[in-house]
């Protein structure tokens, strides 16, 4: 007799037309064996998929509705212009480094001599606007890519993984990351 595990224990039932046919037999104890080795994982699966279904859920009941909302309610800057275009927000290309407060004297500031008018901060390479390089300049900081101007005189030549070439006329200057070379 073969002993079922899914009737209490103790019971036996007869399996009829199974016992004739030893293919049932042979797929009834593979599926019984699979699940018994693999309960562990079958029960995360199933505790993951709850927890995952529960979160969609409550996620979808209480996200809020911000396609619903009129656009003369809507804050201002998140919808198309007039013309029905969409704003695109891009970066500063220049900022300030340190803004000096209104009551430290000018005198004060004094400017190392031994430090070069531009210093390359960092080196950003690939990506979908292409390479960018920060440069230091003075109390600026720029975010350039290739063509593009700095301090109103140098140009961006080309821009590798430590360095940065730049052009003004026929001047060239390179500007190399801090520690390199």
């Amino acid at each position: 007799m073969f002993r079922c595990p899914l009737t209490r224990r103790g019971k036996e039932r007869e399996l009829g037309v199974a016992e004739s046919n030893p293919e049932v037999n042979v797929e009834r104890t593979s599926r019984t064996e699979f699940f018994k080795r693999h309960l562990r994982v079958i029960a995360a699966l199933g505790i993951a998929f709850v927890v995952i279904s529960a979160g969609t859920v409550t996620y979808v009941i209480l996200k809020p509705d911000a396609g619903n909302v009129p656009a003369d309610q809507a804050p201002p800057g998140t919808g198309p212009d007039k013309a029905g275009q969409a704003y695109e927000v891009l970066p500063k290309t220049k900022r300030p480094l340190d803004p000096v407060p209104e009551e430290t004297p000018k005198r004060k500031q004094v400017k190392d001599p031994f430090i070069g008018p531009l210093e390359l901060a960092g080196v950003i390479l690939g990506g979908r606007g292409g390479n960018l390089a920060i440069i230091e300049a003075g109390d600026a900081a720029y975010v350039v890519s290739e063509g593009d101007l700095v301090q109103s005189v140098w140009t961006v030549s080309k821009i590798d993984k430590d360095t940065v070439l730049l052009t003004a006329g026929e001047q060239e200057l390179e500007l190399s990351l801090a520690g390199r070379r």
